[in-house]
Parts: C-alpha cells; sequence; structure tokens
C-alpha cells in the first residue's frame, strides 16, 4: 500500500528540503491544494515528484521482491507519472501487479487524472469498481439505492456489465456498456483493469 499523493507535512519533508516549493500543487492563490482531503497534494506531473515515484516503486520491487502494489487515491496521480510506473514495473516482472484507488478527485492543476473515467488510458494499472460494489450492496452515500441483495433486481443489467469489465455492449444487455453507478461513469480497457469487490476499508 503506498501513499504518493500527498504528505502529512511539507516542512520536513524532503521533497521540500531539496527543492522548496516544487513538488507540490499550490492554487492560483498560492495556497497548498488539497484534492485528498488530507492536505499537501504532491505534483507528481513535475519532473522530480515523478522521477521519486518511479524511483521508490523501482526498488521496493527489485530490493524487497514486492509484487504487488495498492495506490492510494491513484486519482489524485497523473497519467503520464502511472503510465511510468507500470512500465518500470513491467520491465522488471510482468506479473507485477498495480492497483489503486481511481476515486475522481479534485485536482486545481488541472492535470490528467488516474481515475476511473480515464483508466483505459494506463495500460497495466486496474482501479477499484465501487459500480458493483453499489450495485450489489447499495451506496455508501444513500439509503434510498439498497442493491440487488436488498430487492432493486433492475441492477441485474448493471452487474453483468461490470463483471464484464464496464465494457460489456451488447443489445438487450447494456447498449452503452458504461459503469454509471458509484463514482463510475466509464469504460475501462477490459476486466483486467477492475478491481471486482462488496466492501472494502474505505466503504
Amino acid at each position: 500500500d503506498v501513499v504518493y499523493n500527498h504528505v502529512y507535512t511539507v516542512v520536513d519533508h524532503y521533497f521540500n528540503q531539496t527543492a522548496p516549493g516544487s513538488s507540490f500543487r499550490y492554487d492560483a492563490n498560492g495556497y497548498r491544494t488539497s484534492g485528498s482531503g488530507y492536505g499537501n497534494d504532491v505534483a507528481s506531473e513535475r519532473a522530480m515528484a515523478c522521477q521519486s515515484i518511479v524511483d521508490s516503486v523501482r526498488y521496493w520491487a527489485t530490493e524487497f521482491n514486492v509484487d504487488g502494489f495498492r495506490f492510494d487515491l491513484m486519482g489524485l496521480i497523473d497519467q503520464p507519472t502511472m503510465d511510468q510506473v507500470c512500465a518500470e514495473l513491467d520491465a522488471i516482472d510482468p506479473s507485477l501487479i498495480v492497483v489503486g484507488e481511481g476515486w475522481g478527485t479534485i485536482d486545481a492543476s488541472g492535470n490528467l487524472e488516474t481515475a476511473q473515467p480515464g483508466a483505459s488510458n494506463v495500460e497495466g494499472a486496474a482501479v477499484f469498481d465501487d459500480s458493483l460494489s453499489d450495485a450489489i450492496k447499495g451506496s455508501v452515500f444513500s439509503d434510498e439505492d439498497t442493491g440487488f441483495v436488498a430487492g432493486m433486481v433492475e441492477k441485474d443489467t448493471l452487474i453483468v456489465t461490470d463483471v464484464f469489465g464496464c465494457d460489456n455492449r451488447r443489445e438487450g444487455i447494456d447498449e452503452t456498456g458504461r459503469c454509471d453507478s458509484g463514482t463510475a461513469n466509464t469504460n475501462y480497457g477490459g476486466a483486467d483493469q477492475v478491481v471486482q469487490y462488496v466492501e472494502i476499508h474505505d466503504n
């Protein structure tokens, strides 16, 4: 479980000590952004931050034989950086796994995020699919959206679509193939880009 999207404190962080102000995101008023809700968003799109993330996963994979990475709030990390991460790990061992939280976040810098709507653009990374979770057990954000197990049988086509990786364009099943429950409203590159679950630690 790696958290590269934000830091607890900026003052003592090595990014700030090495190149002050260069590796964090700032809004138009000069304040550090908080797309994560926890403050101090890392500017993964900048060269030093990007290289640090890539170097870090390479180190974990080669020195400690870590064979999988779960990216906390991967939606805050820009797509080119995640492309580099996946390419680096694939070169080390194609069987290494990269999954992440592709929740939509607020990025004041306008970067192309590695969130669910753009997941198919990042080959080699899979995202958690809250669409299936919501379709089966109901939404954590709505008391009315109770899900299939509580009697909403009309969720059956959405569940089938999710199982096929939100790319199930078949007449009579789902002609758009989009997963539009939860925070997802997207097509993935295939079922291998989707982490199916019913319950995880945060929802």
